[in-house]
């Protein structure tokens, strides 16, 4: 899987549909400021970061209203694949869950983008599997 993480925020990258992860797509405060440091906000605590497929990136908390919660590992994941040089390919290594929430984020966020399902991830997801 993180093979394909780094595949798919790559391309989105090239394409000009890279997801915007440094700061809130709203009002620009870096989100190095909001981020939880247990990966999630607990509930009341307003820390959790969202992720907006129609604006294309993070939201912060305080600007956050109805856009899905995104925890850290997958923020984490993107930004290190997005970063990655090929030949680092193979010790990369993020956790599990941020990888699969990352890929689930990404895959919704590119069919949102195309205007329909993507067969291609299904065929692609079951070559690793």
């Amino acid at each position: 899987q993180p093979f394909l993480l780094t595949f798919e925020v790559k391309l989105l990258r090239l394409t000009g549909f890279r997801p915007n992860l440094e700061h809130c797509i709203i009002c620009k405060i870096p989100l190095t400021l909001t981020l939880s440091p247990w990966g999630r906000g607990t509930k009341g605590e307003g820390l959790s970061i969202g992720f907006s497929l129609e604006k294309g990136g993070c939201v912060c908390a305080r600007c956050r209203s109805h856009e899905q919660e995104i925890a850290n590992e997958a923020i984490s994941a993107m930004k290190s694949a997005l970063a990655l040089k090929l030949k680092d390919m193979p010790r990369f290594s993020p956790s599990p869950q941020g990888t699969q929430e990352a890929r689930g984020l990404l895959r919704q966020f590119i069919e949102m983008r195309v205007g329909k399902k993507l067969k291609a991830q299904d065929v692609a997801q079951s070559l690793i599997a």
